[in-house]
């Protein structure tokens, strides 16, 4: 396996590694190609993006990818996506994605990293393996608008 930093020319078969995780549970989301590119190009787009892949075989089986973002007096990182491919969960692919994003996040000055994920999943036990704890900073709210 092999990490490489995330360009456009990856973004397509980001996407579609992010279809098949996603599909399954918890998750058991159901993307397109056309909506999972705009997701990952949206972020890709954003100041300060940063993203790590690992290749096995030549074909990408994880990623994570984020944007920094200045806040009072440090810098902190928000990662929007990673999956790892479903064969290759619990193997390691994961953590090296992770390990190898703090060190380049570390020599960029980001203090900190934010994500989101599913309570009480296998996700949400992955990053606490590698450190990241519930912030008791802040709180995920959300309203639904009606059309």
């Amino acid at each position: 396996m092999e990490l490489y930093q995330i360009c456009q020319q990856h973004l397509e078969e980001c996407a579609l590694l992010l279809i098949s995780v996603f599909a399954n549970s918890p998750w058991n989301e159901k993307w397109t190609l056309e909506l999972a590119f705009k997701r990952l190009q949206n972020t890709y787009n954003t100041p300060d993006f940063y993203g790590i892949l690992a290749k096995q075989e030549n074909r990408i089986i994880g990623f994570a990818l984020g944007h920094a973002e200045q806040y009072i007096d440090v810098k902190t990182f928000y990662i929007k996506e990673m999956c790892v491919a479903y064969n290759h969960q619990n193997t390691g692919v994961g953590t090296a994605i992770i390990n190898q994003l703090q060190t380049d996040l570390v020599e960029k000055n980001v203090a900190r990293i934010w994500l989101l994920t599913a309570p009480n999943s296998p996700a949400e036990n992955f990053y606490k393996k590698c450190g990241f704890s519930n912030s008791n900073k802040i709180v995920f709210m959300s309203k639904l608008l009606t059309h």
